[in-house]
């Protein structure tokens, strides 16, 4: 006996949905289907693949490989079916993909008006990214992901550098420190930022060891989502680690930009998709419309848009 479809298809929605019977019902098939799948498919596995307890079906370590495997086949399965369907007509086709918050700040928007223009049966389903954390690009769950370059010797993505930004401390127009020129000057002050700091860039950690070197700060919070964090920096007086395009996209200027001496080396935004992994005709589109956004932008005669782009440079890489 080999490893069918149906085996993956079980596995992907019992680890989706929590529970044999869940599943059974999303798949419009008994839960007794499901249980002799899995049986099944743990038996030619030669290892347990769910942990069965109170708490629902959790994924053994040997589950989650395979899943990030099923979830591969299945999304390149899907990917066949839409491009039929869409060839055959009046059909919709969806693309998922993962955005950094300031690029779905500055670039998202164009350009996926663009898309909709040039493909009104696309449908997106748009994810936000934390830092440098992949795991739903490497797990099948995104087709692509537009954010911070990950290490050269990943060999798992394809990476196509798109633009070069800088970072730097923020705060809250009219902060006390809003004029301070030296890390050593933010001693003793709270911060806030999204997710946990081994989850960012390799140039947010640089920054921020040097930060706790130079003012040892007093407490570090986390939170979930761009716009908490936004909220949280614009009515307190902790401060965060920004990205200037971000800021630059604001026309209020609800962050404050801090100009310190301390130089911060620039991080590369890029195009991201799992290796020898096929695009979709409509996640080719969205890419051609991205580029077309980014050309537009440095070019554009609207200042409001063009200072959007004056924190960012092409990538030449």
């Amino acid at each position: 006996m080999t490893i069918k479809l149906h085996h993956l298809q079980y596995l992907a929605a019992v680890a989706g949905r929590g529970s044999v019977r869940s599943a059974a019902l999303t798949l419009r098939v008994s839960s007794t289907a499901v249980s002799r799948g899995l049986i099944d498919l743990e038996n030619l596995a030669g290892l347990p693949l769910f942990q069965r307890g109170a708490a629902g079906m959790l994924l053994t370590d040997a589950g989650k490989a395979l899943l990030t495997h099923a979830r591969q086949v299945l999304g390149q399965l899907d990917a066949v079916d839409q491009t039929l369907a869409t060839l055959r007509g009046g059909t919709t086709t969806r693309i998922t993909i993962g955005v950094t918050p300031w690029v779905a700040r500055v670039l998202l928007g164009p350009t996926l008006h663009l898309l909709i223009r040039r493909r009104p049966d696309v449908r997106f389903d748009i994810h936000e990214l934390i830092g440098a954390e992949y795991s739903a690009l490497r797990d099948g769950t995104l087709d692509m992901a537009i954010g911070v370059a990950p290490p050269s010797d990943v060999a798992e993505f394809t990476v196509r550098p798109l633009l070069d930004y800088s970072i730097t401390v923020s705060c809250r127009p009219g902060h006390p420190l809003s004029n301070a020129r030296e890390l050593e000057e933010l001693a003793g002050q709270d911060w806030v930022l999204i997710g946990e700091i081994e989850h960012h860039t390799p140039g947010v950690q640089r920054l921020w060891r040097r930060v706790l070197a130079a003012s040892q700060p007093v407490r570090l919070h986390y939170a979930r989502s761009a716009q908490v964090v936004g909220a949280i920096v614009r009515t307190t007086d902790m401060l965060t680690i920004s990205p200037w395009p971000l800021i630059e996209a604001e026309k209020a200027r609800i962050l404050h930009p801090l100009t310190l001496r301390e130089e911060i080396p620039e991080q590369t935004i890029a195009l991201l998709t799992k290796h020898n992994f096929a695009l979709s005709g409509a996640a080719r589109d969205f890419i051609d419309c991205l580029m077309s956004v980014i050309e537009q932008g440095h070019n554009s005669e609207d200042p409001a848009i063009r200072r959007s782009f004056m924190a960012v440079t092409r990538s030449d890489h």
